[in-house]
């Protein structure tokens, strides 16, 4: 057990699981199951981690719901109860605080823990449940834990619950000296400020918490990679293509080293990325591909959505629109049932995605006013929903639309429009590429500086990448 311990908190999951369950045997207790679980699950192997977990929750008589449906309406009831619910805690000292009713609030919080990479709604619904137990409990510590992890579930629906909840766990972490609390709570602010689209505020905040929870703390594998893949998301939404560069062998070897699938998937996916960025599709085609294999068809995990995010740009890069738009309706069937539209930063996305692939679509279709009805449509609900992300989507889709109704000077001030907003955001990329659109919008004026500042922030071939990004206006 000890061993087992000790690769764990140098975060080699994997290797620690095995040992654990042949020291738990068939002893009473599920303290080393559980843990084992919790290291499969962090650690990427979805299908023994779950396997274990179905037996120690049973045993505790812990139970979830089995099916999706059911665990998303529970997850919601809870949801919408925590969006109202409190920080206050009556705080006993530790001796008052039953081991038994420890080990239960370990118990929902490591589930949970291993279960949010794999079923979201599960996860939600045991997080929320170690939350619950520690505030009656009256421990401190738990409660701060768990009042972070639920700023991260709740911070793309209500920044003051989650900001209120932050502040707490912040103020107990200094009061018990944390360090643990204290980067935990820094990656989960971050996370936070992404869910409302300020990736370069939010990037600062989760380097640094994964730097002081590496430095400072052990048996930290889980936050990290939380940390590690939101930074990895936020630098490709800014387009910070050398950074990108720099860090993702680093993130690999990281990933290999511990025998980490989940982090190794998601630095995968991130080096498919630059493979396109570097005009090889193909290349980049097969690395995403190869992210992805070994995983469980049942688990709609947030790594499946970003392989499909980049194998979407592939399809869009090699001009293959109806393709995209075919793959996009298919993924449709798995990603509306996931918790991934739940937050407002991905929904926008998704919103996108589809109003990029049905405007590709439309060029090469014989009958394309259906297909731009429906890009229109998105362009709305991008509107309405007023998330930062939807701004700059929203007046791209306007200049696509007014494009092809001839248009031209209201599509060239709508591009303006989007390369503006993007430009708040710090997403380089896409204004960059919004700026070359409108180039080509104006028969070529101010063409070549459009093309010098994408090959400054390191595309290989500016046009192919702005039929990817900006599709629509062939």
């Amino acid at each position: 057990v000890q061993r087992a311990e000790a690769l764990a908190a140098t975060g080699r999951c994997a290797e620690a699981a095995p040992l654990l369950l042949e020291a738990a045997g068939d002893r009473p207790g599920m303290d080393l199951r559980t843990r084992a679980a919790e290291l499969l699950l962090i650690s990427g192997r979805a299908a023994d981690g779950l396997d274990q977990l179905r037996r120690v929750l049973k045993d505790a008589r812990l139970s979830v719901p089995r099916g999706e449906r059911a665990a998303l309406a529970r997850a919601l009831v809870l949801l919408i109860r925590e969006l109202f619910g409190g920080v206050r805690l009556r705080e006993r000292p530790d001796e008052e605080v039953l081991e038994a009713t420890r080990r239960r609030i370990d118990l929902a919080w490591s589930a949970g823990r291993g279960l949010l990479l794999w079923r979201e709604f599960h996860a939600v619904i045991l997080l929320l449940r170690s939350l619950k137990l520690a505030r009656g409990a009256g421990d401190g510590r738990r409660f701060a834990r768990g009042l972070v992890a639920r700023a991260m579930i709740v911070g793309g629906m209500n920044e003051r619950v989650a900001e209120r909840g932050l502040q707490k766990a912040e103020e107990l972490a200094e009061r018990l000296d944390d360090d643990y609390l204290r980067g935990f709570a820094r990656v989960a602010r971050g996370v936070s400020v992404c869910h409302r689209g300020s990736w370069p505020e939010g990037l600062v905040l989760l380097d640094q918490g994964q730097r002081l929870l590496r430095e400072r703390c052990v048996g930290v594998a889980w936050e990290v990679s939380i940390a590690i893949t939101t930074m990895i998301r936020a630098l490709i939404h800014m387009g910070s293509i050398r950074e990108l560069d720099r860090l993702a062998p680093r993130w690999m070897r990281i990933a290999t080293d511990r025998g980490d699938i989940y982090l190794g998937a998601v630095a995968g996916i991130c080096d498919g990325w630059l493979r396109l960025i570097d005009d090889d599709p193909e290349g980049a085609r097969r690395r995403v591909t190869a992210a992805g294999e070994g995983w469980p068809e049942e688990v709609h995990h947030f790594q499946r959505f970003q392989a499909l995010v980049v194998t979407l740009q592939i399809d869009l890069y090699e001009d293959r629109g109806v393709d995209a738009l075919a793959r996009l309706e298919a993924a449709w069937r798995w990603l509306r049932t996931s918790y991934i539209p739940f937050s407002p930063d991905t929904r926008a996305e998704i919103r996108l995605l589809w109003a990029q692939c049905l405007l590709a679509a439309a060029q090469q279709s014989e009958q394309p006013a259906p297909l731009l009805r429906r890009a229109r449509a998105y362009g709305r609900k991008l509107k309405r929903d007023g998330h930062r992300d939807g701004r700059g989507a929203h007046a791209y889709v306007d200049a696509a639309l007014h494009w092809r109704a001839g248009r031209p000077t209201q599509a060239a001030m709508a591009l303006d429009r989007a390369a503006s907003h993007w430009d708040a955001q710090g997403r380089k990329l896409h204004a960059a590429c919004v700026r070359r659109r409108k180039a080509l919008v104006l028969d070529g004026e101010g063409l070549e500086t459009a093309d010098a500042a994408l090959r400054d922030l390191g595309v290989a071939v500016p046009a192919r990448l702005t039929e990817a990004y900006v599709p629509g206006f062939s």
